[in-house]
């Protein structure tokens, strides 16, 4: 059992695999992809940014978000923003409605919680559902903000959270339907978010501890993908993810399944290839098998780190490399995400240094104190090589093997070093 903890504290590192550096919760909420609202005796909502797929941008300024409730399958409201835009913002963003609405016998008033804001209130065609609209014009934007009616409060929240540019706090009131539950909520994410958005989004309920969530988010995203082409994900990434889920929660067989859908596919992407080792030596661990977690880890990849596929004796370009650096040229146009984006050199030192560590970990389970101890210790120096060591992800990872140090200290009865290397990795962490 206290192996089974460790292991499971481990899995939290699968957050490794994202593409940027993880930010703290204080983070300006306009430089986000998605941000939570609402308190935890109301409704549970989320804020998703939605500009790189905006049909109505006016200019390369103009932004906008959905706004996605736990009891709601489909986006429960809209919010658009347009810089230096004069004509009728309304009119602009009514074609987007999913619904007609009927706005003949439309009232405005004054929004309450907003300043400056105005109401527009009108109804569903054909029923009495009302529909509210919302704008004002604020530091050269124009914004309009529309939903359900009975989701003014989410509406709201929402838009004061944008305006100020930190998360506002308020209670969120509606009717609570068919979305009750939390792996309920992150399958509704994770067909609403864009592809990439929605693997972060599982990837951090991964770290957080919430399994279940963080499966059914894989499983909803496998779920759509399948349907669409021309996806920026890799299959290989949320069927491992999938298959780490399911033996975190104890479903060993099916996470035996999937790992081998996953070796089957194919990656051809060294970034994925590696999290596949890891993810899989990971499981070996979880069931009580650190010889076979080592044998994993053995195992040589089938691409080196360039993305040159080895297989078959020749060397050829993989697709899922190709879109991986048509995706990297862009990563720095304006000069934003340039100082975040971890490269993928430096991803998979990593990864790799995370592999070094969850050999340390099945070496100390064996008995192998020595072999653990070295193994630890070379994952350490590896893991702060990047950036020197100034990456959130690494942070935790460093904990996590000062932690294992001191349990490897424990076991030889240096009690004072254990307990040096187990303040070590709280204080970080």
């Amino acid at each position: 059992m206290k192996a089974r903890l460790i292991v499971t504290l481990l899995a939290g590192a699968a957050a490794l695999a994202q593409p940027l550096v993880a930010q703290a919760q204080d983070r300006p909420v306009l430089l986000r992809d998605s941000f939570a609202i609402g308190s935890g005796d109301g409704v549970l909502c989320q804020v998703q940014d939605r500009s790189a797929d905006n049909a109505v941008s006016q200019s390369s300024f103009d932004r906008a978000w959905a706004v996605v409730c736990r009891d709601s399958a489909l986006p429960v409201a809209h919010i658009w923003a347009f810089r230096d835009f004069t004509g009728d913002a309304r009119a602009i963003v009514a074609p987007l409605r999913r619904e007609r609405v009927d706005c003949g016998a439309a009232r405005r008033s004054a929004a309450t919680g907003v300043a400056e804001a105005e109401l527009t209130s009108c109804l569903l065609a054909g029923s009495q559902l009302a529909w509210s609209t919302y704008t004002l014009r604020r530091g050269g934007f124009t914004w309009v903000a529309e939903g359900f009616g009975a989701y003014d409060s989410a509406t709201l929240l929402a838009l004061r959270s944008l305006l100020d540019n930190r998360v506002a706090q308020g209670r969120i009131d509606a009717a609570t339907t068919s979305v009750g539950d939390p792996a309920a909520f992150s399958r509704v994410q994770a067909q609403t978010l864009k592809p990439e958005q929605a693997l972060a989004e599982g990837y951090r309920r991964n770290l957080s501890g919430d399994y279940a969530e963080a499966e059914a988010h894989f499983e909803a995203l496998q779920e759509r993908l399948e349907n669409e082409r021309n996806t920026p994900v890799d299959p290989v990434e949320f069927l491992a993810n999938r298959a780490l889920q399911k033996s975190n929660l104890g479903d060993f067989g099916e996470a035996e399944r999937l790992f081998a859908q996953a070796r089957k596919v194919g990656s051809g992407d060294p970034i994925n290839e590696r999290l596949l080792r890891n993810f899989e030596a990971i499981h070996q661990l979880n069931r009580g098998r650190p010889d076979r977690a080592i044998a994993r880890l053995d195992r040589k990849l089938a691409t080196d780190f360039e993305g040159l596929s080895t297989e078959g004796g020749s060397l050829a370009i993989t697709i899922p490399i190709a879109a991986r650096l048509n995706a990297d040229r862009g990563s720095g146009v304006a000069g934003i995400g340039t100082d975040v984006a971890l490269t993928p050199r430096e991803r998979a030192t990593i990864i790799d240094a995370q592999a070094r560590q969850l050999r340390g970990t099945a070496l100390r389970l064996m008995g192998q104190r020595d072999a653990a101890r070295a193994a630890l210790r070379q994952a350490l120096a590896e893991a702060v090589q990047v950036r020197d060591g100034r990456v959130t992800t690494i942070a935790r990872m460093r904990g996590q093997i000062l932690s294992e140090l001191g349990l490897v200290e424990e076991a030889t009865g240096n009690k004072p070093e254990a307990e040096r290397r187990l303040r070590e990795g709280l204080a970080i962490v």
